[in-house]
């Protein structure tokens, strides 16, 4: 039954901050002393339970209670026995309230108020990376980039409730908030001018960034059209399209261009010199020669080609 080392409250974590030990809330873990396998909340990767939690000076710890009966179990617990796996992890549920946190005399961050979830066996051969946290209002694990950001935000927010800076009584800002200012330029604010100055930057930037996504769209949106008349327009004057349906045909191909290329490819012959004697208003038909005459000569070109047979009798 080997016992593992769980937190040294001494010891900065890879975070950059201590967990007290005097500030854990052990109820829920005592009820269920779960040892899983590196963090994941699976039935598969319980490897069983912890027994013997104890506070020996700045250390905590417990032993293992493995579930020898498991064939996976079994592997890990060898790997245990024989000195490959030395490192566990506590798994804590931890909030940014005020009473939370504090600042030790060294300037280091301290979580002094935290529930233990559960404490895991894991890989890394070292307590300044052994922990995991989860988010007390909604139990998921928080990302190491995002719990990073939110200690520097502590920071900020302890500048704010300095007696120098008289007119802030608490000003909390968010991760994405923070993440935000830092973007726009503005470090870590220690009060209301420098919080007032990224908002209005943020704001100045967001407005022109609205306004160039919308001249750049109008801009789209016209040479798309452009592109689409242009082609119409083309086929129209080929005699594929009737005059009359331009306004549908240019429609069709601004919301789908490629199935009107395809559309227009599989119009026949006929078709096209159907619709060159119909785009020209009052030339209806070729009946007689007289009417032949009024057709431009591209017309007369298409309709000869097109109607050899009627050519002829009219001529």
């Amino acid at each position: 039954m080997p016992t593992f080392e769980w937190n040294d409250e001494t010891i900065i974590n890879s975070y950059g901050f201590r967990v007290l030990n005097s500030g854990g809330d052990f109820s829920r873990f005592d009820s269920n002393p779960v040892m899983q396998n590196s963090h994941v909340n699976t039935t598969a990767m319980n490897l069983g339970s912890w027994k013997n939690r104890v506070q020996e000076g700045f250390k905590l710890k417990g032993d293992t209670v493995f579930d020898s009966d498991r064939d996976s179990v079994k592997e890990v617990e060898g790997q245990v026995e024989r000195g490959f796996i030395k490192a566990c992890s506590m798994g804590l549920s931890m909030s940014w309230d005020d009473d939370s946190w504090q600042k030790a005399p060294d300037g280091v961050w301290e979580l002094a108020k935290w529930t233990l979830m559960e404490v895991s066996l894991c890989a890394i051969p070292s307590l300044s990376s052994a922990l995991a946290l989860y988010d007390k209002a909604t139990g998921a694990l928080i990302p190491e980039d995002e719990l990073k950001m939110s200690l520097v935000q502590l920071s900020a927010n302890e500048k704010l409730k300095k007696p120098n800076n008289p007119e802030m009584e608490k000003i909390i800002l968010t991760p994405a908030a923070m993440s935000a200012m830092l973007a726009a330029g503005v470090t870590a604010p220690d009060n209301a001018s420098e919080i007032s100055r990224g908002v209005e930057k943020l704001q100045v930037d967001l407005t022109a960034a609205k306004s160039g996504e919308v001249a750049a769209k109008k801009k789209y949106d016209d040479f798309v059209k452009l592109q689409a008349e242009t082609a119409i327009d083309a086929e129209i004057l080929a005699g594929t399209i009737v005059k009359g349906e331009r306004e549908e045909w240019v429609l069709f191909y601004i919301d789908r261009p490629e199935l009107a290329v395809k559309q227009i490819a599989k119009l026949s012959a006929p078709n096209k010199l159907n619709g060159l004697l119909h785009n020209s208003e009052g030339d209806a038909s070729v009946k007689t020669a007289d009417d032949f005459e009024k057709l431009t000569d591209e017309k007369k070109l298409a309709f000869k080609n097109g109607n050899p047979e009627a050519y002829k009798k009219l001529f």
